[in-house]
């Protein structure tokens, strides 16, 4: 079996972030993306990636916060 590629994709819960998760689940990767507060807003980018047949895991973290880095890495692993 195959593994399969993951990509971990910061701010990826709007804008350039959100048009990269977009990008990476059509192109046939499996997607974690962080966002910082908008959970509604990480729901819909989520929802959209997924409709392209990968996995998708959507993780608030804030990259800025050393402290958050180990939950979003091990969230996604």
């Amino acid at each position: 079996m195959a593994a399969r590629k993951v990509v971990l994709i910061t701010g990826g819960g709007r804008g350039i972030g959100a048009a990269s998760v977009a990008l990476a689940a059509k192109a046939g990767w499996d997607v974690v993306f962080t966002y910082a507060g908008n959970a509604e807003r990480a729901k819909t980018t989520e929802a959209a990636a997924r409709a392209h047949g990968g996995e998708v895991l959507a993780v608030r973290a804030d990259v800025g916060d050393p402290a958050s880095h180990p939950r979003h890495l091990e969230e996604g692993a």
